[in-house]
């Protein structure tokens, strides 16, 4: 062999084994969930693809001379270097892609490798006559396969993040909409909190906005700054909320955090706001904002109006600088307290997942640091009990006694008990449980999660049994996310399967729109059954749930259309997940971009060096709609429920029918607050 081409097969070698060492690094967390199959399938497709380019190469092209040993080492090359390369490009560029869009990226890769192969063949017979006809066919075989490959490969990584730069070049970039500054280079607009854009989205037209809010509510508002040029910042501030007495409304202020959401934005960006980190934060990811070329950056702010707080106008003052310190914006903001108090105890029952695992790691909380980790344990449950969510597990074991506070504590709706093994513990724990008949009611088991075949039914029976037998009257729920189950060639309705031994009936909200699920529901709930629903990685489409990259009035709309269909509880998953993906890093929580954000509402702030959790853009959503489904609680009291229901029916008609116009929601949620204020 030549020289040459003994230096071009070791500068192959030399770029695989690097490829291949970053591919390692990069995959980790698709090697770590075991997808080792999908690579070596994959991989292989893509080796006998350009092994066969090559190979034929050798053998049809009659202008030059080949060796037997160049037929042979030429398609072992092309082997061993793609059994590097498309771990590198399918998992390494795209971070750990799911199998499926590695699957997609291998479809669009293969088209392209029989393309050229076949273009190779059909010019290599061209040399033997028919040199038209050949070349023509190659031409057009090339042309397709190619161009197949290349948009199979496209859609599948969607990807649009290698467009930025061409993106500051483009006249999208400096058609920023927005209202002026007295920076000349920087727009703001004001914006409801259930609004959520792509980040390259040119800003409305708002010069300010008026919020209004019950006693013992949050409610929130954003301002958002862009700007066509370069090296910009921004930092923002805001007052307190103040009446004409001097009183005051506690008010915060956070920085937005974007992230991609690959595949699922527009052109060139698929940056969506969510991380909310407080503007008082020292750490990493903090100080003014710098501006991006045509991209939004937006601030949160909320306020909250105690149970004591007098009704009436306040007013604050928001103030933002640039990076030379200058104020370029100070307006007024007005916030009205109406005349009425939502209950501690939340109308919506909840159970919110609050686990631990890798979210400890990235917190920051070191294996066996006890006291660390009950001290973060306690600030992620305070966070969601302050947002009116109730967590699954109590900071503390059940028997210990400084779980019997938050037992007590009326914002907790619910608590799981722990399903132990040992029927000595579990009657121990039951036993204490149902001492308070407070207690009892918000106490339930939660061992097994959407059974749906006949195996899965049997183990249910099995545990059903056990706490008939160890636990009578216990409360119990078991998510399901199918409406029909066939068990010994009978088919039967999971409500079916459940009632009686389930106190707790809890569907998947796309299943509840399915058949005579909702009606079951509702007919058992008469027989003293509960009925709630969830949303996990499922339902997609135009269902409402809370990935990251919908818009913020669907998070919202969620407890809307719950209130219609009469249901009083909402459970989710998880609000921690983060063993999949560290959530400052990718949105890809489960496994694809389709459920970004899944399982994880609530950030590790140690991570960015900051002392607590950090909430989310789509957590204070979530609270919001829990407030509404108060509201609706109290309006019904006075008014009665087909009152209520007119109202809903304004923005919701159907679990995938409901308005996306913030104004109109902000209209008819005012509606209410107005009409409980003056009753």
């Amino acid at each position: 062999m030549k020289k040459s081409k003994i230096a071009t097969l070791a500068v192959t070698a030399f770029i695989t084994i690097a490829l291949y060492i970053y591919s390692l690094y990069s995959a980790y967390w698709t090697f770590k969930r075991g997808n080792v199959g999908e690579i070596i399938l994959y991989t292989a497709l893509l080796a006998l693809c350009n092994g066969a380019i090559m190979l034929l190469y050798t053998l049809t092209d009659k202008k030059r001379s080949h060796s037997t040993a160049n037929k042979v080492i030429v398609p072992i090359a092309a082997l061993l270097f793609n059994a590097a390369a498309y771990p590198a490009i399918g998992f390494g560029v795209q971070k750990a892609v799911s199998p499926g869009v590695g699957g997609g990226v291998a479809a669009g890769y293969a088209c392209i490798a029989f393309g050229v192969a076949l273009a190779i063949f059909f010019n290599g017979l061209s040399s033997r006559g028919h040199k038209v006809v050949s070349k023509l066919t190659a031409a057009v075989c090339a042309l397709s396969l190619i161009c197949s490959g290349l948009t199979v490969t496209y859609r599948a990584i969607g990807d649009y993040s290698f467009l930025k730069p061409f993106y500051e070049i483009s006249k999208a970039s400096s058609d920023i909409g927005g209202v002026p500054t007295k920076d000349a280079d920087i727009v703001y607009d004001f914006a409801y909190a259930t609004e959520k854009n792509v980040r390259d989205t040119a800003l409305g037209k708002d010069e300010t906005i008026d919020i209004a809010l019950a006693k013992n509510e949050w409610e929130g508002f954003q301002v958002v700054f862009a700007t066509a040029a370069k090296d910009k910042k921004v930092n923002v501030s805001v007052t307190d909320f103040k009446n004409s007495n001097g009183d005051t409304l506690k008010t915060e202020i956070f920085k937005e955090h974007y992230l991609e959401v690959k595949g699922l934005g527009d052109v060139y960006n698929c940056e969506y706001p969510d991380a909310l980190i407080p503007v008082t934060h020292t750490g990493d990811r903090v100080g003014a904002a710098e501006l991006q070329k045509g991209l939004q950056q937006a601030f949160f702010i909320r306020t909250r109006a105690e149970k004591d707080s007098s009704a009436g106008e306040y007013t604050a003052t928001v103030t933002a600088v640039n990076e030379k310190d200058e104020v370029i914006l100070e307006k007024e903001i007005k916030a009205t307290v109406w005349n009425f108090t939502l209950p501690d105890a939340p109308a919506n029952e909840s159970a919110f997942g609050n686990g631990g695992g890798t979210f400890y790691t990235l917190s920051g909380v070191r294996d066996g640091d006890d006291e660390a980790a009950e001290k973060l344990r306690l600030q992620v449950y305070n966070m969601l009990l302050e947002n009116r969510l109730s967590p699954y597990n109590l900071p503390y074991d059940i028997l210990d006694e400084r779980a019997d506070a938050y037992m007590s504590d009326p914002r907790v709706t619910s608590f799981v008990i722990p399903y132990s093994e040992d029927d000595d513990l579990l009657v121990e724990y039951y036993t204490k449980v149902t001492s308070n008949p407070d207690w009892a009611k918000k106490g339930y088991f939660y061992p097994i999660d959407e059974p749906g075949n006949a195996e899965a039914y049997a183990k249910y029976t099995e545990i059903t049994d056990r706490l008939s037998r160890l636990c009578p009257g216990y409360n119990m729920v078991t998510p399901f996310n199918t409406d029909k189950v066939i068990i010994d060639g009978k088919e039967m309705s999971s409500v079916q399967l459940q009632t009686g031994k389930s106190s707790i009936l809890c569907g998947l909200s796309e299943v509840l729109n399915r058949g005579t699920t909702l009606e079951e529901m509702q007919n058992e709930v008469k027989n003293g059954s509960r009925a709630w629903w969830y949303v996990c990685c499922a339902p997609g489409g135009d269902y409402c749930n809370f990935f990251e990259f919908l818009d913020g009035i669907k998070h919202r709309l969620l407890m809307w259309q719950q209130r219609s269909f009469d249901i009083s509880g909402l459970l989710y998953w998880s609000t921690t997940y983060c063993e999949k993906a560290n959530p400052w890093e990718s949105t890809k929580t489960w496994d694809d971009y389709n459920s970004a954000g899944d399982g994880m509402l609530i950030y590790p702030g140690g991570y960015i060096g900051f002392d607590g959790p950090i909430a989310s853009l789509r957590l204070m959503n979530i609270a919001d709609g829990m407030e509404d489904y108060d509201y609706f609680a109290l309006a019904e009291a006075k008014f009665g429920k087909e009152w209520v229901n007119e109202k809903i029916a304004k923005v919701v008609t159907s679990p995938t029918e409901y308005t996306s116009d913030h104004a109109l929601f902000e209209q008819v949620r005012r509606e209410i607050g107005v009409a409980l204020a003056e009753a």
